[in-house]
């Protein structure tokens, strides 16, 4: 039996069979019949959430991916969640002064940390957290870098990863993890 194929912005999505044709009839112009190339489920998964990534943010979001074994379900889902990929989006829910900023909300009062530990470079002194942060590059790498610290730190459990970068190492380690934590955490495995 032949099988029409069916392309939507350049992927293969379905092979499906015609329905019987005779010996005599043609097929109209737009069915391709030339052996296809098929791509795995997880794969096409990958592909569809790298298509889903703002267009500005795709050249990083899949350097990322690729450096740190990341996939995009992840980069798409934690970045959407986090500041719905606004770039500018600044969270300072925090009496104290401090605040989340950037695609993967950094949290102000982890800068230090996250620039000595994570990037493995000493602290500036004159560097503007803000502008460092504000700077899509940084967040989505330092954001990523830090997770996947988190990852091998719970020896690649990325459920506890994607939680402790949540609500925090602390109240993960004391299993004091809250509700809207593990809302978290099931929306970006399970979207």
């Amino acid at each position: 039996m032949r099988k029409a194929t069916f392309i939507l912005c350049g992927l293969i999505i379905f092979n499906l069979p015609l329905s019987p044709i005779s010996a005599d009839s043609t097929l109209p112009d737009n069915i391709i019949e030339e052996p296809m190339v098929f791509i795995s489920k997880e794969v096409f998964k990958d592909l569809f959430y790298l298509l889903k990534i703002p267009s500005e943010y795709v050249p990083i979001a899949k350097e990322i991916g690729e450096k740190l074994n990341i996939p995009y379900q992840i980069i798409y889902n934690l970045v959407k969640i986090e500041s719905n990929w606004e770039h500018t989006a600044i969270n300072d829910r925090y009496s104290n002064g401090n605040f989340d900023i950037g695609l993967t909300q950094i949290n102000s009062t982890n800068f230090e940390y996250f620039y000595w530990k994570i990037l493995n470079k000493p602290l500036e002194r004159n560097i503007n957290y803000k502008e460092f942060y504000s700077n899509p590059k940084n967040n989505l790498w330092t954001g990523f870098l830090y997770l996947n610290w988190l990852r091998n730190y719970y020896d690649g459990d990325l459920e506890k990863a994607l939680t402790a970068y949540n609500c925090g190492l602390g109240k993960l380690n004391r299993n004091k993890v809250p509700k809207s934590t593990e809302e978290y955490v099931k929306f970006i495995l399970t979207n």
